[in-house]
């Protein structure tokens, strides 16, 4: 999209790794507001702002940063997924890691299927993994990507 808008610009190839590290910004304040306060977010956000390493993927021509929102997005509707219990977050959750996957592959299934499996087991051991696999739609959502 926005090569058709820009050309073969630098604009054109800056545009969608910026773009993608703003939403990955706003997902991270998002997290952080729920979890704790808008403070609290803010501070979370301001402290990935100020790696490094998010300054350099936002001006470089990757896929990585695209792959980072969309997983941190996917992140932030799990946890409202898990305080609502509503299903359109569920949906939010797996179309993002689906869109992750063709983003960059597998990666986005396997890192949040191994951060997953952990927090169930954590929960409540087999009994916990089961129940979370249940509720998230295991079957179903892993069709999508």
């Amino acid at each position: 999209i926005a090569r058709s808008l820009f050309g073969g610009s630098w604009l054109a190839v800056q545009l969608p790794a910026g773009i993608a590290t703003l939403v990955t910004l706003l997902a991270t304040y998002a997290i952080g507001a729920r979890m704790r306060s808008r403070g609290f977010g803010l501070a979370a956000a301001l402290l990935l702002l100020s790696c490094g390493a998010i300054a350099v993927m936002a001006t470089t021509f990757t896929v990585d940063p695209i792959l980072a929102a969309l997983l941190t997005v996917a992140w932030w509707s799990f946890l409202r997924f898990e305080t609502e219990k509503r299903a359109r977050w569920r949906l939010v959750f797996w179309i993002a890691l689906g869109l992750g996957t063709l983003a960059k592959g597998p990666i986005a299934l396997v890192l949040p299927a191994l951060a997953l499996a952990g927090y169930a087991l954590l929960e409540g051991g087999g009994r916990g993994f089961l129940r979370l696999a249940k509720e998230i739609g295991l079957p179903s959502g892993i069709a999508i990507p």
